[in-house]
Parts: structure tokens; sequence; C-alpha cells
């Protein structure tokens, strides 16, 4: 059996893969590509990206997971499954998290449709930093932003690949997010130069708060009210930006984003039409879903993304 599908578009120093087997139900494409991160370049079935700042590529064929580490000397084994662990999340019980959705109609459906899904532990500045600006903007010009303010700190990471077919030779750019200092360092002009707009401000004041002692990582170990609530006082960090922060990268788990997406479905399906407001139905969500309020979101979220025409 091959390593990785006839098909991938990736070749990379004659290297031979890593070959993990993740917890079941894990599913690689819909947990990349179900708006929970930004900055993983899909290749054929394989992801191109950074875990940690460090270079990957993964493909799944089946119950394995085929894993590259293009940045530098191989990983041991078990450091590389403890890494892909953590950042998928692999020690969330899905399953029991699934069974308990089967009296819900739409939730059963969406778990039918979406099978494996998995949240993603991100780094919280990483985290932060994206989600900030993804405020009014949409995922191209996210992505591009992404690579512009890398490219203008020089913290980009080139990776070169091969088509194992034709040979071609191509080159990729995964953008490394810059530290606060770096940020807190450059211009308010050149930032909004990289097509951030007016959330070069709300960057570059955060920064200088994390370099003053914001206790960003610490909000891990407070709880979700009291996190969210600090988490606000930083400059451009609203109720949904807040809420994916503390459920992408700050172990919250119960946190329910809300966005015109989520508003959409829970109005429709849960509320029979009439309107509630964002902030109504975050609350509502963590309340009626529980501790892995989260999950119901991400998977309604990319139900709603995904299936649903109007």
């Amino acid at each position: 059996m091959p390593l990785f599908t006839q098909n991938t578009a990736f070749s990379y120093k004659n290297s031979t893969p890593t070959i993990l087997i993740p917890p079941s139900p894990f599913n690689l494409i819909f947990s990349l590509t179900c708006g929970q991160i930004f900055g993983w370049k899909q290749i054929n079935q394989g992801f191109l990206g950074l875990i940690q700042n460090n270079p990957f590529f993964l493909e799944q064929k089946g119950d394995t997971l085929a894993l590259l580490n293009l940045g530098g000397s191989p990983l041991e084994i078990d450091p590389l499954q403890k890494q892909l662990s953590h950042f998928f999340r692999w020690d969330d019980d899905l399953k029991k998290i699934l069974r308990s959705w089967r009296k819900d109609p739409l939730l059963s459906k969406t778990a039918a449709h979406f099978p494996g899904l998995r949240l993603i532990r991100q780094d919280p500045w990483d985290c932060l930093v994206k989600f900030l600006l993804s405020i009014c903007s949409n995922i191209p010009k996210i992505e591009k932003t992404l690579i512009r303010l890398s490219q203008g700190a020089e913290s980009i990471i080139s990776v070169p690949f091969q088509d194992p077919k034709t040979k071609r030779c191509f080159e990729t750019q995964l953008p490394v997010i810059p530290s606060p200092s770096v940020i807190a360092s450059i211009k308010e002009e050149k930032l909004r130069s990289t097509g951030m707009g007016f959330r070069a401000s709300y960057l570059k004041e955060c920064s200088k708060q994390i370099l003053q002692g914001f206790p960003l990582n610490s909000l891990k170990q407070k709880s979700y009210s009291s996190a969210k609530k600090e988490l606000m006082e930083l400059p451009g960090i609203g109720e949904k930006v807040a809420d994916c922060v503390l459920l992408f990268s700050l172990d919250h788990p119960e946190a329910f984003p809300v966005d015109v997406w989520m508003q959409k479905i829970l109005e429709r399906y849960y509320f029979h039409g009439k309107s509630k407001t964002p902030k109504y139905l975050s609350e509502w969500g963590r309340s009626h879903f529980g501790n892995f309020a989260g999950y119901v979101q991400q998977y309604l979220y990319h139900f709603s993304r995904s299936c649903l025409k109007s």
C-alpha cells in the first residue's frame, strides 16, 4: 500500500513519511477546512501547514495519517504522536460527545455529514491575531493578509515540493505570526499596508498589552466567564472573537461563537425563525448544549456554510 494516495501532488527530498493511527473518529479534511484555522494549504487530499511553527505535510488514508516533518531532523514517534494529539485534540472523547447528540435531529444530521471533525488546539497568540484579522473580512482576504504580514516581518516559511507525476517543482509560503514584540515595533501604516486596514491599530495595541503583561496563556486556567471578560478588555476583541480564541486555543470547549452563519441556522432550527441577538444565542448555546457546546457550534457552522442554500 502506498504511503500517500496516488494523486498526491507532493514530494519532498525523497523523504519517508511517518505513519500514525489517530483515535476514531478523526477526519483531517473536515477538521482543517471548517473555518476554525487559517494558513493551511490543501494539495489534493493532503495539507501543508505549521504546527508550533514547524512545517508539516499531512495526508489521511483510511484510519492512518501519513506525516512528513519538513522542518529539519525527523521527530521521534512518541513526541510526534503527543504533538499531533495536542493539536488535533485527540484527547477529547469525540465518540461520547457525538452520542450525546442522538436526540437532536439536526445535530445527528451534522454528525453524519462530517464524521471525525475535531476542534483544533491552536497557539493562543496565533489564534488571537488570526481572528482579530477576521473582523469584517473573509477567508481569502485573511489568508492574503497573513502572508503579507509574515513577509513584512521576514518570518515567512517557504516550502518547496514537487508533483510526483509531472516532476514540476512548486514553492508555497506558510505565514508565521510575528511575536508581540515584533508587531509592536512595526509602524501602523506598514501594518495597514498588508490589507488589514483598521484592524492594524487593534493588533498593535494588543501586542503592546501582551508585552506589558496581559496574561493570555493563563486564561486557560480561569473560568469561561472570567477568561472572556479579561479577553474582551483587549482592543478590538468583541464577543465573537473572544469566543473563537477561547474555543480554538484556550481550552474552553464550552465557548459558543455566533456569527451570521450561526445566527441563521440557530434561528431557523431552534427558534422557529424568530430573530435573536448573537449575544443571546451564544449564551443560550452554552446553556443548552453544555460543556462541549463548542463542538456543536463547529459542526453547525460547517453544516450551515456547506449544506444550506438559504
